[in-house]
C-alpha cells in the first residue's frame, strides 16, 4: 500500500506542476487512472529473481531488428536510422514512422494508418523525465497531433507510472522487466521494457471491451552495446529472422502456383477484395491469413485470399498485400471492411485482379 500512496504522489505532484487542479488529481482518481488497484499492488510487490539498477533510456541503432507477434500476426520492425532524439522505423508491411528514445511517448509522425491517414504529434511536457527508470517514477505530458483524416486535430494528456519490476515470459525468452503502465486516450497500455532488449518484450493495451498482445519473438541488435549488462533471467532464443519464423510455421504448406489461395475459376466475375495487411513474403502472407481467419473467424471464415506484389516505392522494396476474396463491387469490400474496422483492424476495399 506505501508503494502506491508514493507513486500516486509522484504522479499528483507532476500534475501540480503541469497546471493540473488538486481536484483532478485526488489520490483516487489517480489510482482509477494510472490502475493503482489492488491487483497492481501484487505486481508492484511480486519480486523479481534479478534486481535491476535503474534503468537508463534505450540506445537505439541502426539496423536493429524486432520480431514481434502483434496478436498473432508476425510482424517484423526495425530502426532505418536513430539520432539522440529521434528514432525512425519501418516494419515488413510498408509503414514507416518515427518515435523519441523515451518508449513512451507515441508516436511523433507516420506515413499512414487505417483510420487517420498521414500525421504528426508534438509533445508537450517532458516524458523523459521518467527515467532512469525505476518504481516509484511517474510523469505527466499532454499529446497534440493532427492527420490527413482528422486535419483540425486532437489534444490529450498521457499519464505513465513505473510499477515494479517483473519477470516476463514471452516467446523470446524470459526477461526481467520494467512494468511501466500508461493511461492514453481510450485505453490503459501496460508496457514491460527490459534492458536486455532496448525495448519492450510485452505490451499490453486495455480498451474497456477489448484487449490487445504484442509481445517479443526474437531480437537482433546491430551492435554488442549490451554485452557487460546480465539483465535477464533466461537468455533469450537465438535471434530469428522473419522468413525463419515463417518458414517453421508454414513448413507444411505448399507454395501456390500464382500466388493466390484459389483458381483463376473462383473469381470469374469477382474482381474486387479487401487489403487486410503487407508482408515481405508470399509463405509469410500466408501465415498472416491463417492468424487473421483464427482472430476473425466469423468474417474471414466463409472467404478465400489472394496475394499481389507491389514496390512501395521509395527504396522500401517489394512487398507481398495480402487480400480477402473475392467480392463482385468495391462498394461490397468497403461495407465488409467497415465490420473489421470496428474491431480496430486494417482493412480496405482494392481490385484483388486485373
Amino acid at each position: 500500500m506505501k508503494a502506491c500512496r508514493r507513486i500516486a504522489k509522484v504522479v499528483v505532484a507532476v500534475l501540480v506542476l503541469a497546471g493540473c487542479s488538486m481536484d483532478d488529481s485526488s489520490f483516487s482518481k489517480i489510482a482509477e487512472r494510472i490502475r493503482l488497484t489492488d491487483s497492481s499492488k501484487e505486481k508492484i510487490n511480486a519480486a523479481s529473481a534479478l534486481e535491476l539498477p535503474p534503468a537508463p533510456r534505450p540506445l537505439h541503432a541502426t539496423g536493429d531488428t524486432f520480431l514481434y507477434s502483434d496478436d498473432g500476426i508476425l510482424v517484423q520492425e526495425q530502426v532505418v536510422s536513430a539520432t539522440p532524439g529521434r528514432v525512425t522505423w519501418s516494419n515488413d508491411q510498408g509503414m514507416i514512422w518515427t518515435t523519441s528514445n523515451d518508449l513512451i511517448t507515441p508516436q511523433l509522425s507516420w506515413s499512414s494508418h487505417p483510420e487517420l491517414g498521414r500525421g504528426r504529434q508534438n509533445i508537450i511536457g517532458n516524458p523523459q523525465a521518467l527515467f532512469p527508470l525505476q518504481g516509484g517514477n511517474a510523469v505527466a505530458y499532454e499529446v497534440r497531433g493532427n492527420s490527413e483524416v482528422v486535419p483540425t486535430g486532437w489534444r490529450d494528456e498521457h499519464l505513465c507510472a513505473v510499477l515494479g519490476q517483473m519477470d516476463i515470459d514471452v516467446s523470446a525468452g524470459r526477461y526481467t522487466t520494467f512494468h511501466i503502465s500508461c493511461q492514453r486516450k481510450d485505453h490503459v497500455e501496460e508496457l514491460f521494457y527490459s534492458p536486455a532488449a532496448q525495448n519492450y518484450v510485452l505490451r499490453v493495451r486495455d480498451f474497456g471491451t477489448s484487449k490487445s498482445r504484442k509481445e517479443l519473438v526474437s531480437v537482433a541488435l546491430s551492435d554488442d552495446r549490451i554485452k557487460n549488462i546480465q539483465v535477464a533471467v533466461q537468455l533469450p532464443v537465438a535471434p530469428k529472422t522473419h522468413d525463419e519464423i515463417a518458414k517453421k510455421d508454414g513448413a507444411m504448406m505448399k507454395e501456390p502456383d500464382d500466388k493466390t489461395g484459389h483458381s483463376e475459376e473462383d473469381v470469374a466475375g469477382r474482381n474486387f477484395g479487401a487489403h487486410l495487411a503487407s508482408y515481405r513474403t508470399v509463405l509469410v502472407a500466408r501465415n498472416g491469413w491463417q492468424s487473421l481467419s483464427r482472430k476473425f473467424p466469423k468474417e474471414l471464415g466463409d472467404l478465400e485470399f489472394s496475394t499481389t506484389e507491389f514496390d512501395a516505392g521509395n527504396g522500401k522494396g517489394t512487398y507481398i498485400r495480402l487480400v480477402a476474396v473475392s467480392f463482385n463491387s468495391l462498394a461490397a469490400a468497403d461495407k465488409f471492411c467497415d465490420k473489421l474496422k470496428s474491431k480496430r483492424q486494417f482493412c480496405e476495399g482494392t481490385r484483388a485482379r486485373p
